[in-house]
Parts: C-alpha cells; structure tokens; sequence
C-alpha cells in the first residue's frame, strides 16, 4: 500500500512520538527482539486496543512494548480523513524501528 503525502506524515509523527517513550535496558537492548502490535487509535488519538501480533518470544521485551504504547497515549490525533480508518483498521507498530 502506498501512502500519500498526509498520511506518511501523520504516520512518521505517531512513530516520533512513540519513541519518545521506548527504551529498554541494556540486556533486552543488546538482543535483536522484533515485536509487531496492533492498535486501533480513536479521532482524539487515543489508543482503544493494542495487542501483540507478533511476539519477539521474550515476554518482558513484549510486555515494554505494550507498555510504551500505553504510556505514549493519546498519540497525535489522526487527521479528519484518517479517523474512520484508524477505528475500522488499525495500526501496526514494529518494535524496534
């Protein structure tokens, strides 16, 4: 799927604003864990699911994740042509990038 200019740019400020917030020790840093979750994100850009789709198979780097998705709510709100598609089909977010 190819993005348009507003969404890429809405979309390099959800993955901005969400790093401001992951970090993780150095012993799950220096592992190569990749973590893919969905989230379903409302108009004022609050997250209303998140879950796991594809676990990295460590369940505190997991467990970090979800809980930066958590503590980075409300992301930036969606604009006004994304909002019916961010409730119907979500995001992912891959862990890290």
């Amino acid at each position: 799927m190819e993005l348009g200019f507003q969404e890429l740019k809405y979309f390099t400020s959800l993955k901005a604003h969400i790093n401001m917030y992951w970090s993780l020790p150095q012993e799950l840093a220096d592992r190569n864990f990749r973590t893919e979750v969905f989230t379903i994100i409302n108009g004022e850009g609050h997250i209303l699911r998140g879950e796991i789709t594809k676990s990295s198979g460590n369940a505190d780097f997991d467990a970090r994740v979800l809980e930066t998705i958590e503590r980075a709510s409300p992301l930036p709100r969606p604009p006004t042509q994304e909002i019916e598609k961010m409730l119907l089909k979500g995001v992912v977010f891959k862990f890290p990038e």
